[in-house]
């Protein structure tokens, strides 16, 4: 029975070597298969589907007027008082609402294509940007995979772990330059950049055998871009011909951008305040002017200074200077966000000024037709005519008709007030009689007839004959007569005369009629 027994015995280890050895492989491959470099890989393709637009960045304030300052002084525009600009005006605001991209059309700028997806604008083909890719496990994120992408029409494809759920965070710069790793990969830090954004997006994603293992990276930007906006539309320009400005003091940060905090971290990597000369193109239009200029900056702030040195429009073909380089106009534009993921955008409007009289604001010029405008901006308001003048057939209009002469004949196609058509629509009017009536004390001069304005400035209507005929002919009578927007009679209406004398109470005094359907001048008031 001895020998039998350690038989056993020698027998039973080999057979309990086989089952340690079997135990420590079948363990070593589990443990393999655990690891990012498993056998059982996924491919997950990605690719940027868009940047969302960034909001403009106000306190969505009124915009207030800058009137009563003479275009040769330098002094800044005190944005609580009315300040003249000679015969025109500025209105100062931060842009509000959300930003549609800049029109490309090679028409009106220089500017490369944008293409737009899902209402976003797209990356452009050759952008960098980079992602990099955490596994999570036990509740904590380990660093596993980074990929530098050249933007493009195809997908990018990365390797992962089928069945392993990631974070993601993809960052660019918005342009070719190649993009650094983050030094510390458990706590990874960006710094922004002054002179370019920041876009950053991020998500998560567990890659499966037959699943949608797709990343679409829709960007967002972290960092406030610093615009400047210049509308003439309602001074009635055609085009924009010189426009020089600057931003004046700007802050300008940058900041350390967290990751995984999705924030600006810390003390600024740098700070100044700059002056910069702007860079304009047309924005959808050939007067209104939106600048190109990179600046971005992780500061908030309140307000923002811009200088113009120069403003020169054309308007029908006349070259008329606003602003000139040796009274430049400086404007603080105030009611900016603390939220430095907005663009912080200043909107300056010049706008027409008329002549005040008691409540009353008068279009110093005449109201005409400017069929040649590449703006579809037709109803304008002259300059100031001082003297008896025959003008263009564009100047003469049908009693109540929104076509001048040339389109309309004797016969009028199209009933409504023309002046209501003046930018911005519906805030001008034809005056009633009674308003005529309420001009008193006129002096006459060389066909014209002025009354004093409330600033000591003058109103000047003149004679400008009238259009009898269904074809352009202009008779010049020793007088003229303006619309008034009354109607008493079915053929007739009545109209307020110039004449070669003043005097007192001369609106009452020269009230007149002629036929709806004669060609008359129209002046223009504001609606209050």
């Amino acid at each position: 029975m001895k020998i039998i027994t350690t038989a056993l015995n020698l027998s039973f280890k080999p057979i309990m070597l086989t089952l340690l050895l079997s135990i420590i492989v079948f363990s070593a491959c589990k443990q393999e298969d655990n690891s990012p470099t498993s056998k059982d890989p996924s491919k997950v393709s990605l690719q940027v589907i868009g940047i969302k637009e960034q909001n403009l960045g106000s306190k969505l304030r009124t915009a207030q007027s800058a009137k009563g300052m003479t275009a040769r002084s330098a002094k800044a525009i005190d944005l609580t008082s009315s300040i003249d600009l000679g015969g025109f005006s500025i209105a100062v605001m931060a842009g509000t609402g959300a930003v549609a991209p800049a029109n490309p059309s090679a028409k009106l700028a220089k500017a490369a294509p944008v293409a737009f997806l899902n209402g976003n604008s797209s990356m452009e083909h050759g952008k960098k940007y980079r992602i990099l890719f955490y596994q999570l496990s036990g509740g904590q994120e380990i660093y596993r995979e980074t990929a530098e992408i050249t933007s493009s029409s195809s997908r990018f494809e990365v390797t992962l772990v089928k069945n392993t759920p990631y974070n993601w965070y993809a960052y660019s710069y918005d342009d070719v330059q190649s993009i650094p790793l983050p030094a510390d990969l458990q706590q990874p830090e960006i710094p922004t950049k002054t002179d370019a954004p920041l876009l950053f997006a991020r998500g998560t994603i567990t890659p499966t055998e037959f699943g949608n293992n797709n990343i679409n990276i829709e960007f967002e930007h972290q960092i406030a871009k610093i615009e400047a906006k210049l509308d003439a539309s309602e001074v009635f320009a055609n085009y924009i011909l010189n426009l020089s400005a600057s931003f004046v003091q700007v802050p300008v940060t940058s900041h350390y951008f967290s990751l995984k905090n999705a924030s600006i971290t810390g003390n600024p990597i740098s700070a100044s305040n700059i002056d910069v000369p702007i860079d304009f193109v047309n924005d959808w239009s050939t007067v209104v002017k939106l600048s190109t200029n990179n600046i971005y900056t992780t500061s908030a702030f309140a307000s923002m200074q811009i200088e113009i040195q120069q403003l020169v429009i054309d308007k029908t073909g006349q070259s008329i200077s606003l602003i000139e380089p040796t009274s430049p106009v400086m404007a603080e534009i105030p009611g900016f966000t603390n939220d430095i993921t907005t663009k912080k955008r200043g909107k300056i409007m010049v706008k027409y000024k008329g002549g005040i009289i008691g409540t009353l604001e008068w279009a110093e010029g005449e109201l005409y037709y400017d069929g040649t405008d590449p703006n579809g901006h037709l109803y304008k308001i002259s300059e100031v005519f001082t003297a008896k003048t025959e003008h263009a057939c564009n100047f003469y209009w049908n009693w109540n008709s929104l076509l001048p002469r040339p389109q309309t004949g004797t016969i009028t196609s199209r009933p409504g007030d023309p002046c209501g058509e003046v930018l911005p629509k519906n805030t001008w009017r034809t005056p009633t009689q009674a308003e005529f009536s309420t001009l008193n004390v006129a002096t006459a001069s060389n066909g014209a007839i002025s009354f004093d304005t409330n600033d000591g400035e003058k109103l000047y209507f003149h004679q400008g004959g009238r259009d009898k005929h269904s074809t352009c002919n202009v008779y010049m009578h020793g007088d003229g007569s303006y619309w008034t927007s009354a109607a008493t009679k079915t053929l007739s209406a009545p109209t307020f005369e110039v004449k070669s004398t003043g005097g007192a109470n001369y609106g009452s005094t020269n009230i007149s009629k002629e036929w709806r359907k004669y060609g008359l001048l129209v002046k223009c008031v504001r609606n209050r």
